[in-house]
């Protein structure tokens, strides 16, 4: 049993459930002038229509919330049961979630909308914007600007490179290292200052989505269109600083630790994975506080105003070819963005994700196959399970023998699946070095070949047991 894989799923299922939980319950409640993603006048929420349709999206929410728990609690048992089963159960669980939330915010906007039409509550709505020139002119007073991420990004590109090339620094913290211990430590710092180029960047990207997109103008009072557009924007810019500090103090404890031993360990691995959870849950919950200081502060405004533009709105998606943004705040979750449907690049882009997503799925959902296949061509050995080979002569062999299991050492995947029993594919060991390693099933022994610049280990299945593989290796 894979303790860390436990570990991080249910880490990110308990995420996913709060992110769910914290948006899906605003979509029935009247807020901002809107429910169900549409503007409504406040003497009109007693309606019995209305409520006949509140209630009906009050019980698929419902719904909703049971299939993020039960399906969190069932993806967590499978990682007992079997990793394959796991992988086909949790991925066709994340679908259902993804098509089940995309299903309820396209369908209530678009019920709504025709309800309203129905009962002729559509207004006319007006193509004048609103503009406070005090808060425009003031802009550079709400937000942190987004180049506060540069220096992290080029602390990123320097060592990036300095690593890729083996340069002046590279070569001074591995100095007296042996050969195997200096490519083990150049690949994993490749790895990690990679990873964090490019989360800083996501946290640029971020950054500039939420800090500079429109103000908004709530009312004639410019003192609380100012506070309500401050407080959105500082504290997203705020929470994006803290996650790129947060991330760049993660991954210089990591590389200091590669410094000092060459390696990583489960403890290094559990300290990396929690702190970016950790600096994750901050981003989020700094974000969250954005709703509540801005409620907190339209509370105080009178005659609040809001531009009522749900004729753009009314397939359940924006599309609105007089607005040149690209990306637009989500009608249901203001933390979030969608895409202007009417503009041909957001088809284009929505079409290229929606290929990667199925293809991802396609490829998690093809059993993973375990099978190992051993043959012998006169003096050639090759070994076989899915995507990896291994092939060598007999006479490359320096030994060959049958050991009860991997020694008790300390393995980082470099290319191939981990996942419980099953290890196939490239492996190094701190003290074991480089391994290709083809064990598929908990049967031992395991027959161990070793070889001049690695050692080979292969279990037994239901067609071939350890020991017919020795012989047909050693070829007696």
């Amino acid at each position: 049993m894979n303790i860390l894989l436990l570990v991080i799923i249910g880490i990110s299922n308990l995420i996913m459930c709060l992110v769910f939980w914290s948006v899906i319950g605003k979509i029935v409640k009247y807020k901002n002038g809107m429910v169900l993603g549409m503007h409504i006048d406040r003497e009109k929420l007693e309606d019995p229509d209305l409520l006949t349709l509140v209630d009906r999206y009050k019980k698929k929410l419902n719904f909703f919330k049971l299939a993020l728990v039960f399906g969190s609690i069932i993806t967590l048992v499978m990682t007992w049961v079997d990793i394959s089963f796991f992988i086909v159960v949790y991925m066709t669980w994340i679908v259902f979630i993804i098509a089940y939330y995309q299903y309820l915010s396209v369908f209530c906007m678009r019920d709504m909308y025709r309800l309203k039409e129905d009962r002729g509550w559509l207004s006319k709505g007006s193509s004048l914007v609103r503009v406070d020139t005090r808060v425009s002119s003031m802009v550079d007073k709400i937000k942190i600007h987004p180049l506060v991420h540069l220096p992290f990004m080029l602390v990123y590109a320097y060592f990036l490179i300095d690593t890729l090339i083996g340069g002046r620094v590279f070569k001074a913290v591995t100095k007296g290292m042996d050969p195997s211990a200096y490519q083990d430590s150049r690949f994993i710092c490749l790895t990690i200052l990679a990873i964090g180029l490019v989360m800083s960047l996501s946290f640029l990207l971020t950054h500039i989505i939420y800090g500079d997109r429109k103000n908004q103008v709530y009312c004639e009072d410019s003192d609380i269109n100012y506070m309500a557009n401050r407080v959105d924007k500082l504290y997203w810019s705020r929470a994006c600083l803290i996650g790129d500090i947060m991330v760049f103090l993660t991954n210089a404890y990591i590389l200091y630790r590669v410094s000092k031993n060459a390696w990583l360990y489960e403890v290094d691995f559990g300290i990396y994975i929690g702190s970016l959870v950790i600096s994750s849950i901050v981003v989020a919950f700094v974000a969250r506080i954005v709703n509540t200081k801005k409620d907190d502060i339209l509370s105080q405004a009178k005659n609040i105003e809001y531009m009522d533009d749900d004729y753009y709105w009314r397939k359940g998606w924006y599309s609105n070819p007089n607005d040149k943004r690209l990306l637009v705040p989500s009608r249901l979750n203001s933390m979030n963005q969608e895409f202007n449907m009417a503009k041909k690049s957001a088809i284009v882009i929505n079409a290229v994700l929606i290929l990667i997503i199925l293809g991802t799925v396609l490829v998690c959902l093809v059993p993973i196959d375990k099978n190992v296949m051993v043959r012998e061509d006169k003096d050639y050995i090759s070994i076989k399970s899915g995507m990896y080979e291994t092939e060598f002569k007999r006479s490359d062999i320096k030994g060959l023998d049958l050991v009860d299991d991997l020694e008790d050492d300390s393995y980082i995947r470099t290319n191939g699946i981990g996942m419980g029993e099953i290890k196939i594919g490239r492996f190094r060991g701190k003290k074991s070095g480089r391994l290709d390693l083809y064990i598929n099933s908990s049967k031992r022994p395991l027959v161990r070949i070793r070889l001049k610049d690695r050692q080979v280990f292969i279990s037994g299945d239901k067609n071939k047991s350890p020991e017919k593989i020795y012989r047909i290796i050693s070829g007696k």
